[in-house]
């Protein structure tokens, strides 16, 4: 049976008086949970309103476990959901990777909780081996990094896009916002509103490391999805810090304690035991024991090496709540035992994923810092911000995102400008009214054609100002409007209806004003003056973008290729109140007939 075919039949696993909307759509029905908020782990210098992650608990369900039913039925409801006409159909491999991945790495491996709240059941290497495998392989869906999981899927950034975010509409996963520590590379936090980041002049300490983070940028800023509890349940409290490889080299020992509903907990054994993590007692000496998850930071100091006796075991009680670190800045405790022959006994009573990590006494560089070369590709704010689809469907969301902010910069932003070619002679020509009718019609051929791939920031007189991701997405909807605005805007006077485009790339400020999200700087200058400076059915686009986008270039030499467009060679264009000159070329419509007279 072929992954479609057991999801269609979980799908339909229902009784006979009960949709799958009853099911799906009512967390009661579906998982029958309970909430209990966790202990927050820090406090951040910034309030951050959804900083406590409020879990919810299955009774008798094991974290890292998945319900293929339960996804199914979503999936169900993800193909019968309508869709705007511009946005890609149900993507089936996407989901159909999801699926298979859950399928394979979501079942149970004996860390479920005890009946007895009390009782510690013991683990070894196996266990341990075994849990973290999951959890690695898991990692891509807890939470889902769209970067990653379209890769894997072998689908396009856009798509994974697409299918997470109506998959947030009908509530199959959440979306936050987390930026990236400057340190660890970790997430210092996650939100479902971007304007909780929006105040640069405090500090967010990290959740993993509590390292201070300066948020200026979207750019910064990562766009993640949790899948519903009951499709994947997961019980941790953050994202924790990823390990450099300098880091992993310094550990000794990695065990996981995932949590349970009723707080029973599990035992790790060094030196001694049926099942020792390590054969061998710790030495005597200073460790450091954390969990850059559940937000613990140690020393371990053993007093004294093992003494001779094997059956002299230390037992160290653990509840994990009482070593979480309150305070950023507090100074680091330290846990005292008199030799390293130990089990160590750990109450998982946070209601988060906590990992037995201890390491050899080296310094906070070592272990918290990720170099870039070693950190996982992420989906920044401003690439969603710019997805046509989160435009359409959260257009709330997308006029709300900064309206407490002063400002955040992009790094990068492919802006398009446009403007009618002679529209004050149309005017005076046809009136007002029937070139108001045009110009109308123009806004929507316009309007329909940036929406594919991108969004229409506003408009300014007859101009229209658009914003994309991509180069090639600029360039791809700047062909369709000058092609379909050829087409759909006739004048009665036989005249044609013409248009010129300036695109150009590079970093801006986003100011939220006037109800939009509104782009600053010499980068939206640059192209309005490379808008200005195109002739009718010309597409000017700067050497700056070509150069730093290759996708852009493929797709300029693709258009160029076809009968209809001609190339405009490279050429210095003097800004006109801009300093200096900047390169440009670009492609033109063949044949293009009419007066080119006038912008106004």
């Amino acid at each position: 049976m072929t992954t479609s075919d057991r999801r269609q039949s979980e799908a339909s696993n229902l009784s006979d008086d009960e949709s799958y909307e009853d099911v799906l759509m009512d967390d009661d029905e579906l998982v029958k949970p309970r909430r209990r908020s966790s202990v927050v782990s820090r406090r951040s210098s910034v309030a951050i309103e959804d900083k406590q992650v409020d879990h919810i608990l299955i009774d008798d369900r094991e974290s890292h476990t998945s319900d293929l039913a339960a996804l199914s039925r979503y999936l169900t409801r993800m193909q019968d959901y309508h869709r705007h006409s511009s946005d890609t159909p149900y993507n089936k491999q996407f989901w159909d990777y999801i699926y298979a991945m859950l399928e394979e790495h979501g079942q149970p491996l004996g860390f479920g909780p005890d009946e007895d709240p009390t009782a510690i059941v013991a683990k070894g290497p196996e266990d341990a081996m075994a849990f973290l495998c999951k959890k690695f392989v898991l990692d891509p869906l807890s939470p889902i990094n769209p970067s990653v999981i379209a890769e894997a899927a072998g689908v396009t950034l856009d798509i994974a896009l697409t299918e997470l975010l109506y998959a947030n509409k009908i509530g199959l996963v959440s979306m936050k916002f987390a930026p990236e520590c400057t340190r660890c590379g970790g997430a210092v936090c996650a939100s479902s509103r971007l304007c909780f980041f929006s105040d640069s002049s405090k500090p967010i300490h990290c959740d993993g490391c509590a390292y201070g983070n300066t948020i200026t940028q979207l750019d910064q800023i990562s766009v993640v999805f949790f899948l519903h509890p009951s499709v994947l349940y997961l019980l941790f409290d953050g994202f924790g810090c990823n390990p450099s490889k300098e880091s992993q080299a310094a550990t000794i020992m990695m065990a996981p304690v995932p949590a349970t509903t009723t707080g029973s907990g599990f035992r790790y054994s060094v030196g001694c035991g049926d099942k020792p993590m390590i054969p061998e007692p710790f030495g005597k000496g200073r460790y450091r024991m954390h969990c850059l998850i559940a937000g613990t930071e140690n020393y371990l100091d053993i007093l004294d090496d093992a003494p001779e006796d094997e059956d002299e075991v230390h037992i160290l009680p653990i509840n994990i709540s009482d070593i979480k670190v309150k305070e950023h800045d507090a100074e680091r405790p330290s846990i005292e035992v008199p030799h390293g022959r130990l089990h160590f006994d750990i109450t998982p009573d946070t209601q988060s994923l906590f990992a037995l990590w201890v390491q050899h006494n080296v310094s906070d560089e070592t272990v918290f810092s990720l170099p870039k070369i070693e950190r996982a590709p992420y989906t920044s704010a401003s690439r969603i911000l710019h997805h046509p689809a989160y435009d359409r469907h959260f257009s709330e969301g997308a006029r709300d995102m900064l309206k407490v902010a002063t400002s955040l910069e992009i790094q990068n932003v492919v802006l398009v400008f446009t403007d009618i070619v002679g529209s004050t002679d149309m005017y005076n020509t046809l009136g007002n009214w029937e070139a108001l009718d045009i110009v109308k019609k123009h806004f929507e051929v316009l309007f329909c054609a940036f929406s594919r791939w991108g969004r229409v920031v506003k408009t300014v007189g007859d101009a229209v100002m658009a914003a994309f991701a991509s180069g090639s997405g600029a360039i791809e909807a700047a062909t369709e409007a000058m092609i379909e605005v050829g087409k759909e805007c006739k004048r009665s006077d036989g005249r044609p209806f013409k248009i010129r485009v300036g695109i150009h790339a590079g970093p801006a400020v986003v100011v939220p004003l006037n109800g939009i999200n509104d782009y600053f700087g010499s980068t939206v200058n640059h192209a309005a003056r490379i808008e200005s400076a195109a002739s009718q059915d010309e597409c000017l686009i700067s050497e700056a973008l070509l150069e730093a986008d290759q996708e852009a270039v493929e797709k300029l030499e693709e258009i160029i290729g076809e009968n209809e467009y001609e190339a405009i060679d490279s050429r210095q264009l003097d800004m006109k109140g801009v300093n200096g000159t900047m390169g440009v070329r670009g492609f033109k419509i063949s044949n293009a007939g009419g007066d080119d007279e006038g912008d106004l």
